[in-house]
């Protein structure tokens, strides 16, 4: 995955919370179809980020920028996504060459319960 620029300094506390977010992704990823590692779930919360919190359109060129697998690996992903109802996709308005992608309801009812743990 690329590196952000931004840093952070976490306190004992954060440390805490970080490692019960983990423990709580390592028991959802049991009940999920689709969302079984943390590569996969990386993803989820970068199309998360850049749909819902910044506003961005996520391409599959976005996609392979951000991930560190191979293209066969990341269309296999969101091919999978899309027959769990995971992920969503549809051609773009501007160039329909290209395909968006964003989340399902599922997705966002799997990101809902790690966020309370």
């Amino acid at each position: 995955m690329t590196q952000s620029n931004e840093r952070f300094e976490l306190e004992p506390t954060d440390l805490r919370r970080a490692s019960l977010f983990l423990q709580q992704c390592k028991k959802q990823f049991k009940t999920s179809s689709f969302v079984k590692n943390f590569d996969v779930l990386d993803i989820l919360l970068f199309i998360y980020r850049r749909n819902e919190l910044e506003h961005h359109k996520v391409y599959f060129s976005t996609l392979q920028k951000y991930v560190s697998k191979s293209d066969v690996y990341l269309s296999k992903v969101l091919k999978h996504g899309i027959e769990d109802d995971y992920l969503v996709s549809r051609f773009s308005d501007t160039d329909r060459r290209l395909k968006e992608y964003g989340l399902s309801e599922n997705s966002i009812r799997f990101i809902d319960t790690l966020r309370k743990f």
